[in-house]
């Protein structure tokens, strides 16, 4: 059985005598002779459709990509890096997952860029001397907790900072504080 070009549901029969007509053909003048059956449009018996770029090939293996390139650039994603900027790739189904179940907003092409991202963003940030230092002002957080007496979620709002540095902040004063008065 040979199937059309148009689907691969549809199947047509062709005429043996035809098929016949078109091997010797393809014998005498050297083609290919998948090559001349695509010309009138029929899919030879064994042959599949590339999924990614179309060309046909032997089917038996079944695969359903013509070569490990093409399988390659199917399940691979070129995204851009949230620090650097530069393009990488990813597998689309850890793509997909890490952005659907960890809800992750960021993507990097390195440990390191991630490292330099979340510093930036969330953690330290860079003096003019190339030393690094903490974004945020841990005592004057600690002062304006022990006048107000707010907790995380308001002290995070009142400074425009972030809950999980609010909370790391007083965390380690209140760590700082147990550990100078156990040494006295």
């Amino acid at each position: 059985m040979i199937q059309t070009q148009e689907s691969k549901t549809k199947s047509v029969t062709v005429d043996l005598k035809l098929c016949g007509a078109v091997k010797l053909f393809c014998a005498i003048k050297g083609y290919e002779t998948a090559e001349v059956l695509l010309r009138f449009g029929i899919i030879p018996a064994g042959y599949k459709r590339c999924d990614y770029c179309g060309r046909l090939f032997d089917g038996y293996n079944h695969g359903v990509y013509c070569s490990p390139e093409c399988n390659h650039k199917a399940k691979y994603t070129f995204i851009a890096c949230d620090n650097c900027g530069k393009l990488f790739e990813r597998l689309t189904t850890n793509l997909v997952w890490v952005t659907s179940r960890r809800g992750s907003k960021y993507a990097f092409c390195s440990k390191f860029c991630q490292g330099q991202y979340m510093g930036i963003h969330f953690g330290t940030k860079a003096c003019v001397q190339n030393h690094y230092q903490r974004k945020y002002n841990y005592d004057m957080v600690w002062q304006t907790h022990l006048q107000t007496g707010y907790g995380t979620r308001r002290l995070a709002r009142l400074l425009n900072i972030g809950e999980p540095s609010i909370s790391k902040i007083l965390h380690k004063k209140r760590t700082e504080i147990i550990v100078w008065n156990n040494n006295e």
